[in-house]
């Protein structure tokens, strides 16, 4: 009797750390953004003129990138910018946009910003502590939409 107590106590002990490690696996992208809130709000934004998006289209594309950057624990964003040259110039992968869509994507309904931002803990992400990206232009967002009266959609992000 006294070996089925200490078998039933080892079951539910195991149980319970299986079902409590599945769920901190299940929220920890939650918890890093409750413990290290992204910080966006000193953020400097630069929407220079561009000959093919309005001002307004930046402007709606630019606050679209703020509220992905808001979803990302423990970094400190400085800025984000748009240029026509460098987005334009930017290699962009229609592939990729196509795949991430679902249906074609034409390059002038993809929209190339860039960020740079500083990563005071590297907790739930797989940024590195302590480390600023894209202090020279080098990490770009990339955003896509159908037409002209659609809104912005993510795609990706990353160096480069």
């Amino acid at each position: 009797m006294k070996r089925e107590g200490i078998i039933t106590a080892i079951s539910i002990f195991v149980i319970v750390s299986i079902v409590g490690g599945f769920l901190y696996f299940l929220l920890e992208d939650e918890i890093a953004r409750i413990r290290f809130p992204a910080r966006v709000d000193d953020v400097v934004i630069t929407l220079e003129e561009s000959e093919h998006f309005t001002q307004e289209e930046l402007e709606a594309a630019a606050e679209y990138v703020l509220r992905h950057f808001k979803r990302v624990p423990g970094i400190e964003l400085k800025r984000i910018w748009y240029d026509d040259d460098e987005s334009l110039s930017h290699d962009v992968d229609l592939e990729i946009v196509k795949a991430r869509a679902g249906k074609e994507i034409f390059r002038d309904n993809v929209c190339v910003f860039f960020a740079e931002f500083y990563v005071y803990s590297g907790k739930g992400t797989l940024f590195e502590e302590g480390y600023t990206y894209g202090e020279h232009g080098e990490w770009s967002i990339v955003l896509y939409r159908e037409d002209e009266s659609s809104d912005w959609e993510f795609c990706s992000w990353g160096h480069g």
